[in-house]
């Protein structure tokens, strides 16, 4: 087997394809290496693990948060030679994350001690099966006055999230950036009840082929009136006019939230775990 490493400038498309062939199950390696591609980040780590000249496996790191991680077979001398790599380049420290059955093989030959920090579904739709027309309302795309409203959801739903990891890292002016670059690309949609904004969404365009949607937040007193369904609903249907087909993450311990992405035309595909050393 061989470890090959790649710049943001050499990355061959075959690479890509090998994602993008897995039909969304990777859409958020498939993202960072598009952010990567796009100089969103200045650090980063890339690699690939080939087998008789067929990538087996897919490294993106972007510290300072875990690796993420695809295994594409699942063979033990495969996971043994990601776990000796991972540990040769001191990638695994931070933790790792991708599809929960592969992590956990991983997990118990890189560390002595691990937990499981996430756990989420990967959905993708590709037809929205009901809208939840019976909502009422009206959608709104975010705008610049929204900027301090955008600031203080999404700090609200990171937290909600499990990901204040995330927000720890993060300092004023890289939130200011985050929400400016919602407004300004018209990447953010409100559903509003008499013109107050209720629920949000937001999603994210990856090259030509998908969308991933996300940052769905609903503040505590607008809940169980199915504003974010129907705000989802209508803003899938919409990128699916372009796309081929959208993405999302959901806590799988939220039982009514995946019961919603569904109805909406959801399925999962995948269960990913985040785990941590000890």
């Amino acid at each position: 087997m061989e470890w090959v490493v790649y710049s943001k400038d050499n990355i061959p498309e075959y690479f890509s394809e090998s994602l993008s062939n897995q039909n969304g199950k990777y859409n958020l390696m498939e993202r960072l290496v598009f952010q990567i591609k796009e100089n969103v980040f200045d650090d980063y780590y890339i690699a690939a693990v080939f087998n008789n000249n067929k990538i087996v496996a897919h490294i993106v790191h972007t510290p300072p948060y875990p690796v993420q991680i695809a295994i594409l077979v699942d063979a033990d001398e495969v996971i043994q030679f990601i776990s000796k790599h991972l540990s040769d380049h001191n990638l695994s420290s931070r933790g790792i994350a991708g599809d929960k059955e592969m992590m956990e093989k991983l997990a118990n030959k890189l560390y002595e001690d691990w937990h499981v920090n996430l756990n989420e579904g990967v959905f993708v739709c590709h037809e929205v099966i009901n809208e939840f027309k019976d909502v009422p309302g009206n959608t709104k795309i975010a705008q610049q006055e929204d900027e301090i409203l955008l600031k203080e959801w999404y700090i609200a739903a990171m937290i909600e999230m499990d990901l204040e990891i995330e927000l720890k890292y993060k300092n004023e002016q890289q939130i200011k950036a985050t929400i400016d670059g919602w407004i300004v690309n018209k990447l953010g949609q409100f559903w509003m009840k008499e013109e107050e904004p209720v629920s949000f969404v937001k999603f994210v365009p990856v090259q030509e082929y998908f969308a991933h949607v996300g940052m769905v937040y609903t503040p505590k007193a607008f809940r169980k009136n199915g504003y974010a369904a129907r705000n989802v609903a209508l803003l899938t249907k919409q990128l699916l006019k372009t796309f081929k087909y959208t993405t999302l993450y959901t806590d799988l311990n939220n039982s009514t939230s995946n019961k919603i992405y569904k109805e909406i035309g959801y399925k999962q595909v995948a269960e990913f775990i985040q785990i941590l050393p000890e």
